[in-house]
């Protein structure tokens, strides 16, 4: 059963030699309980307005999280505490592998609210560095 949530996304980008990114949203989504695994659904919404389905496969117990994007941007994106993972990351025509170098995954909560934290590093194929990115998902269940 699909239960309607509060997603709030907070994320933190930081480049060895630009200005930190910080980017928070608030965004209606809706949450699916299945066995130990939640999964949140919602529509991220780009800096140019773009909006782009958003899955996001969370484990409990296993320290490990996907962030599935559909629609122009296109990508699966697992990632496990303390692993290095490969992804294809694509907009368009364009296909760009990137690899996810996972330094923790977190996750808590009570029976109201729940948050999970990634910590990582992108990175190109041959190794240029995209920025240590954290990323904090809250999502808490709308009373009705």
């Amino acid at each position: 059963m699909a239960r309607s949530v509060k997603v709030k996304l907070h994320t933190v980008i930081h480049y060895d030699d630009q200005p930190t990114v910080m980017n928070r949203q608030t965004i209606d989504g809706e949450w699916i309980q299945k066995g130990t695994s939640d999964y949140l659904r919602y529509d991220e919404v780009t800096e140019n307005d773009q909006v782009i389905p958003t899955t996001v496969k969370i484990e409990k117990g296993k320290e490990r999280m996907t962030i599935i994007r559909r629609g122009d941007v296109r990508m699966r994106l697992p990632l496990e505490a303390r692993r290095e993972t490969s992804f294809i990351y694509q907009v368009g025509a364009m296909r760009l592998p990137l690899i996810a170098r996972v330094e923790r995954v977190r996750m808590d909560g009570s029976e109201s609210e729940h948050v999970v934290e990634a910590h990582y590093v992108l990175a190109t194929e041959d190794g240029e560095t995209l920025g240590k990115h954290e990323l904090t998902i809250t999502y808490t269940e709308e009373k009705k």
